[in-house]
């Protein structure tokens, strides 16, 4: 298995279908899945992911939990389940808006393996405001992300992290106790290697 897609949902009956339609938009040149990690939500959440995994039952795997365990736990629990030599993130109230993205991200993995990862930019939209939206990252070129900088500050939008399945086979203890979940583990993993930002708004 080249990669998986791993999302995270709770609560996301009014985003979940456009999180999963982006992902079977994709166009890719290799096996992937999608691993779907629901905490216990008391909406459609669950029914709507049941439908597209009846659809697309060999590509969708539903990790569905039973009791409520929290963003973390579900967090760790669905990453360990992915087999992908990548993983992919996408939130249930993301979505990612380009066909390439992974094709691309990966293609930059597999020709530059001194990298753990590689991002992009995002927007940040207002729901049912009449904000503009905001871009993620302020960079304009792309760039190395080193461990030195990711520690001060991070500039990876949660919705546009690919990565090696390679560095992080078991979380510490103390992993799940955070508050967040995304920045600690690029900074495991940021022991390895640096992240490659990729200059484009792809979700």
């Amino acid at each position: 298995m080249k990669l998986s897609v791993c999302i995270i949902t709770y609560n996301h009956e009014n985003y979940i279908a456009q999180c999963v339609e982006s992902i079977l938009f994709q166009i890719v040149d290799f096996e992937y899945e999608i691993v779907i990690g629901i905490d216990k939500s008391s909406d459609e959440t669950l029914k709507i992911c049941r439908g597209y995994q009846s659809k697309y039952p060999n590509l969708i795997k539903i990790i569905e939990c039973t009791d409520n365990i929290g963003m973390m736990r579900n967090w760790v629990n669905t990453i360990k389940n992915c087999k992908g030599d990548f993983i992919a993130i996408c939130e249930g109230d993301d979505y990612w808006i380009d066909p390439y993205k992974l094709k691309k991200q990966v293609a930059f993995l597999i020709n530059n393996p001194k990298y753990v990862g590689c991002f992009h930019n995002t927007e940040e939209r207002f729901e049912e405001e009449t904000k503009s939206s905001i871009l993620y990252c302020d960079f304009t070129h792309a760039k190395a992300i080193s461990l030195k900088e990711l520690s001060r500050f991070n500039p990876i939008p949660t919705c546009s992290i690919v990565f090696v399945n390679k560095y992080v086979q078991d979380f510490p203890e103390w992993y799940s106790y955070l508050p967040i979940a995304d920045w600690p583990l690029h900074l495991i993993n940021a022991q390895y290697g640096d992240f490659w930002y990729i200059p484009h708004i792809m979700g």
